[in-house]
């Protein structure tokens, strides 16, 4: 959407990401966009993500193969395969919906926030919460709980007979970090868009989800979530121990409190559609949780077996450790899911069980019948893309036509166009609904109502494309011609 002129929080209205697309085009753009590019950047800003988690390990634990050996499980159960076709494995973090787009930003965050414990730079506390400030606008669903996350781990860090000076340095500094991220995005939409961001945007599909109940499913009463929750609540119980205790080691202290608010604020995402493909999307704040906790319950172990103190504390001092223990050999048992490197290479060979979500012919229909530079606003899976190889600009303001659930949405693309001064609309409008639909909840407007919306607008059609399917919509009257 950038590199089709697009600017979101201005113009565009991102469903999963709202600042990184700016980091990201001016890269994609020397590789001419393609589709290889961009597979190549979300890989290695994935891979980012992880090699973050490795080093906050890494300082927790100040040994190479204790954090290699708590680094391992998380790898395994964040890329725990939800689905295997073949050689083809689904997993949550070749979504990048996930892997980078939520996840990126929090890894980075959590490791300068452990950094910043560790007396190494960032040296500031308003540094750390301006990022978190704008990790927060890139993502708020999992953004905003990782601008709490560190707030939570420097004040569980402090000595506890500062707690209170600690707590308003904090909100000061999360104050004025927060505003200075919101001023940076303000700048960088002025000087690309000349208009300010409508940071409304960042939480449109957050309240669509959510306060229209856009496919939503019931919590059950019992599952594996209950044992993510309390691991979650296990990390924050431990953090405020070891924070009132002045336990040594004020990184651990520190990170334990941020997964555990992470991972409690991240969980809202499964609480608001309760199905195990979403649940799959927390276990690598639970494997980061659970990582921690199993190197607390290891040292807490090794402690008590020197002092040979009662064997009532120790009973009791050894349940949750046990308990930590047992989950990470839960998230370790995921390592033999691994993949041989050999079916992956196949995998990539045979590119069999994969999606293209291309239409042949629709750049070729799309560049004929506009002019060079034309504003429209084309209905299609990689829209953008298509208008900016034939040579016009898209106006669309989502990301695909399956993210319009309401007519108000379609309505809002449809006064961009004429904003733009554009009079051309391109949509697939022969679309069938799945048979049966894929849940109780309208998602296909495009399939079901679209005629009737853009009919309603005041277009119609003009021509169909027998290769792409496309249909080129006009308004009624109009004489103008591509």
């Amino acid at each position: 959407s950038v590199a089709d002129g697009r600017s979101p929080l201005v113009n565009y209205i991102g469903q999963y990401t709202s600042l990184l697309p700016y980091a990201v085009a001016p890269i994609l753009g020397l590789f001419h966009y393609t589709i290889a590019a961009f597979t190549g950047a979300m890989t290695c800003l994935t891979l980012a993500g992880f090699l973050c988690v490795h080093r906050v390990l890494r300082r927790v634990t100040r040994d190479p193969r204790t954090a290699l050996a708590l680094y391992v499980p998380f790898v395994a159960v964040s890329v725990y395969p939800i689905a295997i076709f073949g050689d083809q494995r689904l997993s949550e973090a070749a979504d990048y919906a996930i892997f980078p787009l939520r996840y990126l930003g929090p890894c980075v965050l959590a490791w300068l926030c452990a950094r910043h414990l560790d007396g190494a730079a960032p040296g500031r506390r308003f540094w750390l919460f301006a990022l978190g400030g704008l990790v927060a606008l890139n993502n708020v669903e999992f953004g905003l709980p990782a601008l709490g996350a560190t707030f939570v781990a420097l004040l569980l860090a402090a000595p506890p007979d500062r707690l209170l000076r600690r707590t308003v340095g904090l909100a000061r500094d999360i104050v004025l970090g927060v505003l200075a991220a919101g001023a940076v995005v303000c700048v960088l939409t002025l000087l690309r868009a000349g208009a300010l961001p409508n940071f409304g945007y960042v939480t449109y599909y957050a309240r669509t989800f959510g306060i229209a109940g856009i496919g939503d499913l019931p919590m059950p009463p019992l599952g594996f979530h209950l044992v993510i929750y309390m691991t979650f609540v296990g990390a924050l119980l431990t953090a405020v121990v070891r924070a009132r205790r002045a336990a040594s080691g004020a990184t651990l202290t520190g990170m334990l409190g941020f997964s555990a608010i992470f991972g409690l604020g991240a969980s809202a995402y499964y609480a608001n559609r309760s199905h195990p493909d979403v649940l799959t999307a927390l276990f690598s704040a639970w494997g980061f949780s659970v990582s921690l906790l199993a190197w607390v319950a290891v040292r807490a172990l090794a402690d008590d077996a020197r002092r040979a103190v009662e064997l009532g504390h120790r009973v009791r001092g050894a349940v949750p450790a046990l308990a930590a223990l047992a989950c990470l050999g839960l998230t370790s048992s995921t390592i033999a899911g691994f993949p041989p490197p050999w079916t992956q290479l196949a995998r990539i060979r045979s590119n069999a069980g994969t999606e293209a979500d291309v239409r042949e012919g629709a750049v070729q229909f799309v560049a004929t019948h506009t002019r060079p530079g034309e504003h429209v606003l084309l209905l299609l899976g990689l829209g953008h893309d298509v208008a900016r190889r034939a040579g016009v600009v898209n106006v669309m303001p989502f990301n695909h036509p399956d993210s319009i659930f309401f007519a108000q949405q379609l309505r809002l693309a449809i006064h961009l166009l004429r904003a733009d001064h554009g009079v051309r609309i391109f949509a697939v409008t022969s679309v069938p609904l799945p048979n049966p639909p894929t849940t109780t909840q309208d998602y296909d407007v495009l399939g079901r109502a679209t005629v009737a919306l853009i009919r309603q607008a005041g277009y119609v059609p003009v021509m169909t494309d027998p290769v792409s399917k496309l249909t080129e919509w006009l308004p009624r009257g109009s004489t103008a011609t591509g």
